[in-house]
């Protein structure tokens, strides 16, 4: 659903460079500067999985970030042990 809804409101913008003649000329200058205009029907498969794999690399880097914030956070405590327990289970 959220996905509908932004693609009816980033259709808006787009219709002018299909409805008007001549418009296509425009569309790769405003493509650069505003990346994100076209609705997802128009984005290819190999970008939305690029975008994927981006994301799934940045992942270890977070955990590991907030794995060093709990050992940190531990360090810190008065009750190590009842508070590593709670974060096992």
């Amino acid at each position: 659903m959220t996905s509908t809804g932004t693609d009816l409101l980033k259709m808006i913008p787009f219709s002018f460079f299909i409805i008007i003649p001549g418009g296509e000329i425009f569309l790769p200058p405003a493509l650069y500067v505003f990346p994100n205009m076209m609705p997802s029907t128009f984005v290819s498969k190999a970008t939305i999985e690029a975008k994927q794999s981006a994301n799934l690399a940045k992942r270890p880097l977070y955990a590991n970030k907030i794995h060093a914030f709990l050992l940190e956070t531990i360090k810190n405590t008065e009750e190590e042990e009842d508070f590593y327990n709670k974060l096992r289970n």
